[in-house]
């Protein structure tokens, strides 16, 4: 997810700066170095900050948020339920009534674009009846999951910068084990989210994740009575 991006863009960027204060402080390696490093953190500080606020309204200009309606049938227990997403809207500011040739064109791709990213679209809500992540949501669950290793690597690599700025004889040695150390507890931590199954978690906690963000029930059927804009098909997945 884009919260995550961004927490490690930030992470990555105070790294880098550790790295870069540590060369700074041993003459043999000169500023250059040192200056590199730091820039590198400093751009990726600016990125995870971009990441995780998002970008100003003034820079989406021509867009708006959209809510739609995604309902979903699920695969386990075959009820149904609904979320609600945003997407961005391009906004031309006039009708396509007073539009005519390539215009009206354009306009009409460009809702046709709109309307084939909403039916893609996906959120990661459980069935909130058993607690079931549908297929097409579980790269969206393990994309967001962080095993203990990978924090744990994170933070063995930070620890590498931070041994570099304390001066003793093996100090450089000691920087590389807490580094190929991170670098292993990383790729174990990847390792192990890309074999993660949301759906083997406590069903209950599932259920009320689902029950707090979906539409289900008494609820789900007033959503359907009210024909609620660019709600898409159920289709079950």
């Amino acid at each position: 997810m884009i919260m995550f991006s961004g927490a490690k863009a930030l992470l990555g960027g105070m790294v880098m700066i550790l790295f870069g204060f540590a060369y700074m402080a041993d003459p043999e390696l000169g500023t250059y170095t040192s200056v590199a490093f730091i820039g590198v953190g400093i751009l990726l500080l600016v990125v995870g900050a971009v990441l995780l606020l998002g970008w100003p309204q003034s820079l989406r200009a021509g867009t708006i948020k959209q809510p739609i309606l995604k309902t979903v049938c699920c695969g386990q227990c075959s009820s149904y339920y609904a979320y609600q997403v945003e997407v961005d809207h391009p906004v031309n500011g006039m009708s396509t009534l007073f539009l005519q040739g390539e215009a009206l064109q354009e306009a009409l791709n460009a809702r046709a674009r709109f309307e084939a990213k909403c039916e893609k679209l996906v959120a990661a809500v459980p069935c909130p009846t058993c607690g079931w992540y549908q297929v097409n949501m579980l790269p969206l669950v393990r994309k967001a999951y962080i095993h203990w290793t990978a924090t744990l690597g994170w933070v063995s690599l930070a620890c590498s910068g931070v041994v570099l700025t304390i001066r003793f004889d093996a100090r450089w040695v000691v920087a590389m084990l807490f580094a190929v150390a991170g670098a292993s507890l990383i790729g174990v931590g990847v390792w192990r989210r890309q074999r993660f199954e949301p759906n083997a978690s406590d069903p209950q906690r599932r259920r009320q994740l689902g029950q707090s963000l979906a539409l289900w029930g008494d609820r789900f059927e007033r959503a359907v009575a009210e024909n609620r804009p660019f709600r898409t098909t159920p289709e079950k997945t």
